[in-house]
């Protein structure tokens, strides 16, 4: 059978709840309602993304973003910290929070937190004043002092799209240089910022140095 990805059927007007899990018509999807039932099994039934996934795995492409690739090689780089860490909050509202902006990923400390944003294409569709506004409602529930870096893995070819033997596309290194460049700046703020006393307020990093100095 021919692969469907996951752009596959969007039926957002007149959406129907999933044929197998009987999912509600609509889902939140990062802030936003989005049909829940946007794909077609063989026979034509609607389904949830899941549950085409399970029944029909030759039929679905699970893609890797490069945000998981990004967040992967920094938590292979700092182990160290999810141990320090007393919450690790992914892709989630901050538990008990007023707001349901997410971070990309953000590791709670006793007196400090760390939060990593991939910012894919640089974030292009947002304008900064909503991205700092994001920022700063998320850093408003957590309450503590934090460092918040910002990584844009298509500047200077940190990340490069190649396709496979069987089609499909994934991510990989680009530039190596480029990549451990980022990764090596990453680590150390890291490592500087928890080494020092808690700053007041949050301090923003973004890497490369050369698309945030350009911004």
């Amino acid at each position: 059978m021919a692969a469907m990805s996951k752009r596959a059927l969007n039926t957002a007007e007149g959406a129907s709840g999933c044929f197998v899990c009987i999912s509600p018509p609509t889902a939140r999807v990062k802030g936003r309602f989005r049909a829940a039932a946007r794909f077609r099994s063989p026979e034509g039934h609607p389904q949830c993304w899941s549950c085409l996934a399970a029944q029909y795995p030759d039929r679905a492409k699970l893609k890797v973003r490069k945000e998981h690739l990004m967040l992967a090689e920094l938590q292979r780089r700092l182990p160290w910290l999810g141990e320090k860490a007393e919450q690790l909050i992914w892709d989630c509202p901050v538990p008990g929070g007023c707001t349901l902006k997410r971070p990309d990923m953000l590791f709670r400390l006793e007196d400090r937190f760390v939060q990593i944003e991939v910012d894919e294409e640089g974030h292009e569709d947002l304008s900064c004043a909503d991205e700092d506004s994001r920022l700063e409602l998320i850093a408003a529930d957590v309450g503590l002092p934090g460092l918040v870096l910002r990584l844009n893995p298509d500047a200077e070819r940190v990340l490069k799209r190649r396709r496979l033997r069987n089609g499909e596309h994934c991510f990989c290194v680009g530039d190596a240089d480029a990549f451990n460049d980022l990764f090596d700046a990453a680590e150390a703020a890291v490592e500087t910022f928890l080494n020092e006393p808690p700053p007041e307020g949050v301090r923003v990093v973004g890497l490369p140095t050369s698309w945030w100095d350009g911004r």
